[in-house]
């Protein structure tokens, strides 16, 4: 983006609404001006700017859906990041999209945009998409070792760094690969994927919606 800044003669600051750890995938916002940003990340602070992704985690999560409001902090090993009560609260929701006891994800889970509107009744399906490219995210097999696994959706309250990745590991799932928080290894990156963002548009009003 800078060196599309650069290329173009547009002398702006690249001003990141939201950030993804470096294995994950999906979304990255950017405010093209500093009037955006701060109107942007007003609708973030009250939330009617929706970030959603999706997972895979280890293990059979038993709740269809669920609220996790927990407290994070950064560990003492600088690192990690953890449930601390001195942390800052934080709140994930998850929505179960499907359960594999043998471990193997087929492509039916990625196809996840009728699925996600579906479990969650807050979104918005009368919504503009921007971006229908990514609905199917992966056509192939995913073979896990006969590891259960449970694919989730969820909604993003609140922005903590490793936030997904700790709450998940902390109710005893985590994130599929994600070895810095206890997952076994499976050679590959962990699961995640940031699918959608919800948000007002600041001149028209309308609802947009962009997928990846």
């Amino acid at each position: 983006i800078a060196h599309y800044f650069m290329e173009h003669g547009i002398k702006r600051k690249v001003r990141f609404l939201n950030r993804l750890d470096r294995d994950t995938t999906g979304c990255i916002v950017i405010a093209k001006s500093g009037l955006a940003q701060s109107l942007y990340q007003q609708q973030m602070d009250d939330n009617t700017f929706e970030k959603w992704y999706m997972a895979i985690v280890e293990g059979l999560v038993e709740s269809d859906s669920d609220s996790l409001v927990l407290p994070m902090d950064r560990s003492i090993d600088s690192i990690h990041y953890e449930v601390n009560s001195k942390g800052k609260e934080t709140r994930t929701d998850f929505t179960v999209l499907h359960r594999y006891p043998n471990g193997v994800v087929d492509n039916s889970v990625h196809n996840l945009q009728n699925i996600v509107d579906i479990s969650h009744e807050n979104v918005d399906s009368t919504v503009n998409t921007v971006d229908k490219q990514g609905e199917n995210v992966d056509n192939s097999v995913h073979n896990l070792g006969n590891q259960p696994c449970t694919a989730v959706a969820v909604r993003l309250y609140t922005g903590k760094t490793h936030q997904i990745r700790v709450a998940f590991s902390h109710i005893g799932h985590p994130l599929l690969g994600d070895t810095l928080y206890g997952a076994k290894s499976t050679g590959e990156p962990f699961a995640l994927r940031a699918i959608k963002v919800v948000f007002t548009h600041m001149r028209s009003g309308e609802r947009i919606t962009v997928q990846a």
